[in-house]
């Protein structure tokens, strides 16, 4: 990665990562969401705020051939509860700092598999459904 200004809230010095890193990165985790079950046309749910993890997440699930809806992260529990049921979603990408969004709306945790932004350890743990 490169290193250069980044607009927003980014720290001035962040790396900012090139479209091909961020092309190899989605690439392989719709790989990886394909080897853990899912299949093409799945519904899966982001909860996401705005940043690289959005970005990197959504065309994962374009290469993998899902279909994503997005979560306001300001939805309230009866909101995220009916966007659940109504669209069959087999997954739900969320970070840390959202997962007690999920919690409050009562939602699947075996449907919780990866935790984004959270280090890859725990990532990986969660994409197992193993905690650590």
């Amino acid at each position: 990665m490169r290193q250069s200004r980044r607009p927003g809230n980014a720290a001035p010095d962040a790396p900012t990562p090139r479209l091909g890193e961020l092309k190899s990165a989605a690439q392989r985790l719709g790989a990886s969401l394909l080897r853990s079950g899912l299949r093409p046309d799945d519904a899966v749910l982001l909860l996401l705020p705005n940043g690289i993890d959005f970005i990197v997440t959504l065309f994962a699930t374009q290469f993998a051939g899902l279909r994503a809806s997005f979560i306001n992260p300001a939805y309230t529990r009866l909101e995220l509860r009916h966007i659940w049921k109504t669209l069959g979603a087999k997954r739900i990408f969320v970070t840390s700092r959202l997962l007690p969004n999920l919690t409050k709306a009562g939602l699947p945790w075996d449907k919780v598999r990866m935790a984004v932004g959270t280090g890859e350890a725990e990532a990986d743990a969660a994409m197992t459904g193993h905690r650590t």
